[in-house]
Parts: C-alpha cells; sequence; structure tokens
C-alpha cells in the first residue's frame, strides 16, 4: 500500500512512518499543503490527514488535492482536538474514520495491520 502522510508534526510523521513501515506500506511525507500538492500526481491507496495541517484546514487541503489529482482514495483524518463525525463528512472526504491524538501507538499498529488484510 503507498500511504500518503499529510502532518505539521515532525514526531507524529517519525511515528506514523514507522508503524507504516513495519507493515511493508510504501510512505510519502507532506509536512504543509504545499507538499501535499506536489505529490498530486502520485497515486496513493490511502491518506493520513491531520485536521490541522499548519496554517491551513486539512480538509481543505484534501479537496484542493482531489481537485487536482482526480483519484478518489480513503482518508483516515488524524486530530487533535475533539471531533464530531458525521455520516456525510466521511462520505464527501471518503474518510475511513477519524482518530483522536494521542493514540496507543500498538493499537495503531493493530488499526493498520487489519487496514491491509481488509
Amino acid at each position: 500500500m503507498h500511504v500518503l502522510i499529510c502532518d505539521d508534526d515532525p514526531d507524529m510523521q517519525f511515528l506514523l512512518k514507522y508503524i507504516l513501515t513495519i507493515h511493508q506500506n510504501q510512505v510519502t511525507q507532506a509536512m504543509n499543503k504545499k507538499d501535499v500538492l506536489s505529490n498530486s500526481q502520485n497515486h496513493f491507496d490511502l491518506i493520513i490527514m491531520d485536521y490541522f495541517l499548519g496554517d491551513d484546514h486539512g480538509l481543505d487541503v484534501l479537496a484542493a488535492f482531489r481537485k487536482i489529482s482526480y483519484h478518489e482514495c480513503p482518508v483516515i483524518l488524524l486530530s487533535g482536538q475533539e471531533f464530531k463525525e458525521s455520516p456525510d463528512l466521511k462520505k464527501e472526504y471518503n474518510l475511513l474514520d477519524i482518530i483522536q491524538k494521542p493514540f496507543d501507538p500498538a493499537w495503531f499498529s493493530e488499526y493498520i495491520k487489519r487496514l491491509r488484510l481488509s
């Protein structure tokens, strides 16, 4: 699986990349909107997007990415703040899940493992 990690926190980037590569995923990292958009020509099987990506809103970055990349893939949204899910939001952005930070790395590792098997 090719995964795009979009998070402006270097520690979170490191943790996510470590967990994903343990499970044999190819990882591309983006720290901001410019990095995300510069990867629009790549094909990703999954995007992990921080809800607040620097000065930008993660869902706005995701919408801009999809306008120029022309492909849909599932998204896991990470948020350091409590986030109220809605079915419409999940459908509009193809959200697999919304995960509250901080999370247990062992739990996330199992989550990724299950994702790869499905």
